[in-house]
């Protein structure tokens, strides 16, 4: 049986910031701000590979679930399919999740994928249980974070997010590079619940409840940026539909490189729920 948090109070969250927004001013890396504000901070990304079929998994869940609630940090978790020939279908696997893990372990050399594993900024993995290894990660992630590009979000039209990347400078390019040579990065939109919870019936967790947070729940490619200034209009209406609870864009070197870039994305409300109705 599974049981999912409420969309309730999330509606009047985004019927909020989405007021706000719409009232003049801009969301930059997730966080309302008046127009003359700094920016937020940038994020970084951590993405725990899972399975509610992998007995040695929940632990590495728990951790990420500590992980979520650190400011700065966008952590996700990502359950791969691989898994569920074992006795258990994990609801939240996709093949997609399989593919990036694999991706990942040839860009970062890895010699096989394994699940609990965590990548943070698509640059530097590990056991996704191993906190002192993680916290390293995290720790060198935290003092490269001003080489990130800020990203800016503002409210489009119903379903649309308008996202706004700036040109590369040296050193603001995930790397030191100049912006002649940035390599192009894939833009990718991630829808994400905030919790999920599962008693698992079958498989090595039998007779366990399980709780995932920040659950991806789909992935897609929606653009590239090369370097220079762009502006892209995302439409959520799919994810909207799907009763997705979040969604977060990644500016990612070629598909599963360093991720130069993230934000938090407001989700547009439709229907009888646009805010001002």
């Amino acid at each position: 049986m599974i049981q999912s948090v409420s969309h309730s109070a999330s509606y009047a969250l985004r019927g909020a910031a989405l007021a706000a927004l719409l009232a003049g001013g801009w969301l930059s890396v997730g966080e309302a701000t008046p127009a003359k504000a700094a920016p937020a901070e940038p994020l970084v990304v951590v993405e725990l590979f899972t399975s509610q079929g992998c007995a040695s998994c929940p632990p590495a869940d728990a951790y990420l679930a500590e992980i979520v609630q650190r400011k700065g940090v966008l952590a996700l978790s990502q359950h791969v399919d691989y898994w569920n020939y074992m006795g258990w279908k994990d609801p939240f696997s996709s093949a997609h999740a399989s593919k990036r893990q694999k991706a990942y372990a040839n860009s970062l050399g890895a010699r096989y994928v394994y699940t609990p594993q965590i990548v943070v900024d698509g640059r530097a993995q590990d056991v996704g249980s191993n906190r002192e290894a993680i916290e390293a990660m995290l720790a060198d992630a935290r003092r490269a974070i001003d080489k990130k590009l800020t990203l800016r979000v503002y409210p489009g039209a119903i379903n649309e997010v308008k996202l706004v990347m700036p040109a590369a400078v040296a050193g603001k390019s995930g790397g030191k590079e100049p912006a002649h040579s940035v390599q192009a990065a894939t833009v990718w939109l991630v829808a994400y619940d905030s919790a999920h919870t599962s008693e698992v019936e079958r498989g090595e967790n039998r007779g366990k409840t399980l709780t995932n947070y920040n659950v991806v729940r789909a992935m897609r490619p929606v653009g590239e940026w090369d370097g220079k200034a762009q502006t892209l209009m995302l439409n959520l209406a799919g994810e909207i539909a799907a009763g997705y609870g979040n969604a977060a864009v990644l500016l990612q070197v070629g598909k599963v490189g360093p991720i130069i870039a993230a934000a938090k994305l407001p989700m547009p409300l439709t229907g009888p729920e646009q805010a001002g109705n």
